[in-house]
């Protein structure tokens, strides 16, 4: 039974690893904040082994209003998609979001959505910016963003979803639900699990071996098995 879940999860690894695909299901968000995910991508040029594909991050996310108090001023939803090389990335979420008090300091151009200052985002900067807006003074309404983003250089890639707004501390919570996914030149599996691939594979060689060896000790001496029935 070990071995075969084993060989199961190798097989998982290699298809629809954990972190190719992340599901949001009812996830709440409020003006100034994000929801973050971090993928590690291969070019195709660049990518370890077996490659078939051209690899691509994309999205299909539904931002959902329905408050009792309507806003009083636009609000922007965006899917953000962007590339660092940096292995560890700190942002600040008043940085995202162009509020009205940083459009004062003439830190960000426009108020009330996603700042588009090229300092703020780490080089090479911002890839895809997709995004909608919910009119003032509406109590309901949803707004779907989809798209596929190709992806030519290797990287650490961050896929965030943000909700902005002028006044954030005004603005009501929405709720997002939907799919962003990631195919490597190899498959599913995410950049940062590749390196484990040459120890499942000897292990999976391994545990194959041993219960080749199980199986015939279990043929050899099937006249002197006990079998134990746990109720």
């Amino acid at each position: 039974m070990i071995q075969l879940l084993l060989i199961l999860k190798l097989f998982l690894l290699t298809t629809c690893a954990h972190g190719s695909i992340v599901d949001y299901r009812d996830v709440k968000i409020s003006a100034g904040k994000q929801v973050r995910s971090r993928f590690a991508m291969f070019s195709r040029d660049e990518a370890p082994f077996n490659v078939q594909k051209d690899p691509f991050i994309s999205y299909n996310v539904t931002f959902e209003l329905d408050t009792a108090t309507p806003p009083t001023e636009p609000i922007e939803v965006s899917v953000i998609v962007f590339r660092t090389t940096l292995t560890t990335f700190s942002f600040t979420s008043d940085s995202v979001c162009c509020t009205r008090q940083a459009w004062h300091a003439n830190e960000c151009h426009t108020p009330g959505r996603v700042n588009d200052d090229p300092s703020v985002w780490n080089n090479p900067g911002l890839l895809n910016v997709h995004n909608a807006t919910f009119a003032a003074n509406v109590t309901a309404g949803n707004a779907t963003l989809a798209a596929r983003v190709p992806v030519d250089a290797s990287g650490v890639y961050r896929l965030w979803l943000a909700v902005c707004a002028a006044e954030p501390a005004d603005a009501p919570t929405l709720h997002v639900t939907g799919t962003a996914t990631l195919l490597n030149s190899y498959g599913h599996l995410p950049g940062q699990l590749v390196a484990l691939m040459p120890m499942f594979y000897c292990l999976c060689v391994c545990y194959l071996a041993l219960l080749v060896w199980w199986a015939y000790r279990g043929i050899k001496y099937r006249d002197g098995l006990m079998v134990f029935q746990h109720v």
